[in-house]
Parts: structure tokens; C-alpha cells; sequence
């Protein structure tokens, strides 16, 4: 299966085999990551395989934190 790593910063090869074996693990197939960088997200990562979205990243949990807040008032 093939699919995405967007990144904040440039991830080593061996990070990058890491995760490629949890996501491998997850969907019960060979996963393989191409690696692209992305600033906006300001730390973390974002997965892409088979139209479905992982999102690790610090600028969604900012989002979600901000709408969180908002919320309370």
C-alpha cells in the first residue's frame, strides 16, 4: 500500500521505517510512506493511506483546542 507522511520537519529514514511498520501493522499490508514536507503544521505528522487521514500534528490540535474553548464561553 502506498501513501503520504506530510511533516513539519525532515523525518530520518529510520523514523520513517517506524512508522511505516505501525501503519503496516495496522492495516495488515506492507505500507510505504512518501515522505513530503508541510511548515504549517508546526510540529508532528500527517499519515495519508488509502483516503484515510491520520493527523498527528500540532497545528490540528491547536484547532481542535481553540474550537474546544471557544465552546466554553
Amino acid at each position: 500500500m502506498e501513501g503520504r507522511l506530510i511533516s513539519a520537519h525532515p523525518i530520518d529514514e529510520e523514523v520513517l521505517h517506524r512508522i511505516e511498520e505501525r501503519f503496516s501493522r495496522y492495516f495488515g499490508k506492507q505500507v510505504s510512506l512518501t515522505p513530503e514536507l508541510d511548515r504549517a503544521l508546526i510540529a508532528g505528522f500527517v499519515v495519508t493511506v488509502n483516503h484515510l487521514r491520520f493527523d498527528y500534528s500540532v497545528r490540528t490540535k491547536l484547532s481542535e483546542m481553540k474550537k474546544f474553548l471557544l465552546a466554553q464561553e
